[in-house]
């Protein structure tokens, strides 16, 4: 990237060589506007995808599975894990549950097997006996953002409309016994079961609707995600102590499905505060942007340029409500450089005037080695669609121009 400012500015100063009047005997002089466009391809959206893939990596070693969102307005991550499917029945005496669920459980169907063909059939469920599964799920931000190169671009980030749904099903009338207790960071939330049908997920197909599931057994809606936390949901499913169960209520033969589901649209939003999100290596970093090696140097770049605007073409712009803002770190106590600008369209663009290049020409703020990055005030947003490749084509540069040499 460096390579092609450095270039432009070159071919502007030939540019003004070559077509400014010289027929001065004792001195020559440039005064004028110049402007150059370059072609350039850095395409953020890949590196935003490819870290990314952090989170596929940070919930599959959840014990959860990847499955691909074909028709939603967002870039959507479906996050699926089977958590428990048994068929059971009462009369068989070495009926076993897979790991995760207390062997208790099982030896209630069985002790409900030894009389259930009684006339008078009753079991009061006791002792805690009636617990299914009591587990976490967990939506680990904080260890994807430590080594991914996305999230550290961002910062003051939530997720909206995040969701964590909870499916449970079966046949024999076991799932409509079935209560759940949850957590959420420790805090307990009150739910009630709305639906007892299975998923209808797979982890061999894509998810072809443009929303959520809309039947669950529970939902937990998570609105305000914060992207340097994570969310730790424990979630209890039992049948409760003191519930009677009779022959009406329970077959004898059946079945159990237990499913979860995390739901993450990549709608990012500014939160109380704002947010910010960095454009990384635009530049080399510590690199002068006129190629000073040191504060003192000459350089005739800085002598002849009296303004200098840049523009950064996007080949889309996924931003709202946000400003631009090009600052550079300063030395021995300067405050550095820093510019403001909006953005217009799919146009980036700042503007170096006499009094911006008087600050770059102050030792205590050598290197000029500017970060570009993008400031949104509480409520602006970043929409990531399913073909997100938000990327730069173009730089263009402008320069007013006032350089007088004697002879």
């Amino acid at each position: 990237m460096k390579k092609y400012l450095k270039f432009a500015i070159f071919i502007l100063s030939i540019f003004a060589f070559s077509t400014c009047d010289l027929q001065i005997p004792n001195a020559v002089e440039i005064d004028g506007s110049l402007s150059l466009r370059l072609s350039a391809r850095y395409d953020v959206g890949s590196l935003f995808e490819d870290n990314l893939k952090d989170m596929l990596l940070s919930f599959s070693n959840n014990g959860m599975t990847y499955i691909k969102c074909t028709n939603t307005a967002h870039h959507t991550y479906l996050f699926y894990q089977e958590v428990l499917e048994k068929d059971f029945s009462l009369t068989d005496s070495t009926m076993e549950f897979p790991e995760g669920v207390p062997p208790e459980f099982a030896e209630l169907l069985k002790e409900m097997g030894e009389d259930y063909d009684e006339p008078d059939f009753e079991h009061i469920v006791q002792n805690g006996e009636g617990l299914l599964y009591d587990d976490n799920i967990t939506i680990p931000l904080t260890e994807i953002g430590a080594d991914s190169e996305a999230m550290n671009m961002l910062e003051g980030f939530i997720i909206k409309d995040a969701k964590i749904l909870l499916f449970i099903s079966g046949s024999g009338g076991l799932a409509e016994l079935l209560e759940i207790d949850l957590k959420i960071n420790g805090e307990e939330e009150s739910v009630d079961i709305n639906d007892t049908q299975p998923s209808g997920l797979s982890i061999d197909t894509n998810y072809t609707n443009p929303a959520a599931p809309s039947h669950y057994a529970v939902v937990i809606d998570i609105t305000d995600l914060e992207l340097d936390s994570d969310i730790v949901i424990n979630y209890k499913i039992y049948i409760p102590d003191g519930t009677p169960i009779t022959r009406n209520d329970l077959d004898k033969t059946g079945s159990i499905k237990v499913e979860a589901v995390v739901w993450l649209p990549l709608e990012l939003v500014a939160g109380a505060g704002g947010a910010s999100f960095e454009i990384p290596d635009l530049f080399p970093e510590g690199d002068d942007l006129f190629g000073r090696k040191e504060p003192s140097s000459d350089n005739i770049l800085l002598e002849m340029i009296k303004s200098l605007s840049l523009s950064i073409v996007m080949s889309n712009n996924p931003f709202d409500k946000a400003a631009l803002n090009v600052s550079s770190k300063g030395n021995n106590g300067s405050e550095g450089i820093a510019i403001q600008s909006t953005i217009s369209g799919d146009l980036l663009s700042f503007h170096i005037d006499d009094n911006v290049l008087g600050k770059i020409n102050d030792p205590d703020n050598f290197p000029f080695n500017p970060v570009i990055s993008l400031n949104f005030d509480e409520g602006g947003s970043i929409s990531m669609p399913r073909d997100f490749n938000f990327g730069i084509k173009q730089l263009a540069a402008s320069a007013t121009v006032n350089y007088r040499h004697e002879l």
